[in-house]
């Protein structure tokens, strides 16, 4: 801590400066102190000074100071002006903060965060293109052997497509890997989302590309929500699109949008099916990356969906849970701090299980 005359000249420091810089109060008092300071923040210090002077503003900045082993300390530095009754400056009082580790965090961060999108450009680029090459001369073999009869070749043709199978799976868990990183790089907007109008899009899409499946869809109208409309997005369709899947062995699926009030009022936004379920007792597994409560044989997927939706969310400033039973569908939870309530209350009489979109939904 400090304090200086109103024209800035230091007029005392506490224990904990002569602690880092070492000397007495002689030594630093007036401009004495600039000496302390590294020479490539004097300008700045010295244009906010001026600055905070004229308007009596708070003093306030970062700046390096050096220790008395040679080193420097990255300080946030922060005064305010005391006023006398008619409003003049009488001196100014000041603190200084060492945030030498939380810079050097904030630079460790900067470098993980380069050297992740250095391995999304490696996974994007160099392991798709070893992938479309395997892709590619199985496509060629097979075409080459054409109607090639005999046990032999009904053999090599079965290889050759499980070959082509694993590919495409591996080609899926990369996409997976690449929109989880994206999540967690890219810079939110804030902006207005119709949940209901996007809902509607994305079951409609779906359909269309599923004509044969009998679907019972309920969503309720005026879901409103205000995030990045790019994520919420990527919530809804993997949320959607599980409920849609995990009902695939039903004769007829029952999938519902809408939201309900939690005890303290507060909205929760919910997507529900009727599809198979999953035992409670892996529950703390759904959320992670690859952790999958099927086998792909049953449902296929990658196990990137959940793990992706929950960082969205958390993102938002929400949580997800879940609950659920084998054979009775699923409950996964969300209530998001930035999203509102719809002027009408919401039908609660549905009594089947609910997957909540904001907190919670479930996916592979």
């Amino acid at each position: 801590m400090w304090t200086s005359s109103p024209d800035g000249a230091a007029t005392y420091f506490n224990r904990a400066w002569f602690e880092l810089v070492g000397g007495e109060l002689p030594d630093w008092t007036g401009t004495q102190w600039f000496a302390a300071i590294h020479p490539e923040d004097l300008p700045d210090i010295q244009a906010s000074w001026q600055s905070a002077s004229a308007n009596q503003s708070q003093y306030m900045g970062v700046r390096r100071v050096r220790d008395k082993d040679g080193s420097y300390h990255t300080m946030s530095y922060r005064a305010s002006p005391v006023l006398d009754e008619q409003g003049k400056v009488v001196f100014w009082v000041g603190i200084d903060t060492n945030i030498t580790e939380i810079k050097a965090i904030e630079a460790a961060l900067r470098l993980s965060n380069q050297e992740l999108e250095a391995f999304s450009y490696s996974v994007s680029h160099d392991l798709r293109s070893p992938l479309n090459t395997i892709d590619g001369f199985s496509r060629l073999l097979a075409k080459h052997m054409g109607g090639d009869a005999g046990n032999a070749g009904e053999k090599v043709r079965h290889y050759l497509s499980r070959i082509q199978a694993g590919v495409a799976q591996m080609g899926q868990l990369i996409e997976g890997l690449l929109s989880l990183a994206q999540v967690s790089r890219m810079q939110l907007l804030h902006e207005p989302v119709d949940l209901s109008a996007l809902a509607h899009n994305i079951l409609d899409e779906w359909q269309a590309r599923n004509p044969e499946r009998q679907v019972a869809l309920h969503i309720e109208s005026g879901l409103q929500a205000h995030g990045d409309g790019r994520l919420v997005r990527v919530v809804m369709e993997n949320l959607l699109n599980n409920a849609c899947k995990f009902t695939s062995q039903q004769a007829r699926a029952d999938l519902r949008v809408g939201q309900k009030l939690d005890a303290a009022g507060l909205p929760i936004f919910f997507v529900s099916d009727n599809g198979a379920g999953f035992d409670m007792a892996y529950a703390d597994k759904l959320f992670n990356p690859f952790q999958r409560l099927h086998a792909a044989s049953e449902f296929p997927g990658t196990g990137v969906g959940l793990a992706t939706v929950s960082r969205v969310i958390g993102r938002h400033g929400g949580r997800l849970w879940a609950e659920s039973a084998p054979g009775r569908g699923a409950t996964f939870s969300s209530r998001c701090p930035r999203c509102r309530f719809r002027s009408e209350p919401p039908d609660l009489s549905y009594p089947g299980p609910v997957l909540v979109f904001f907190r919670a939904f479930r996916m592979d």
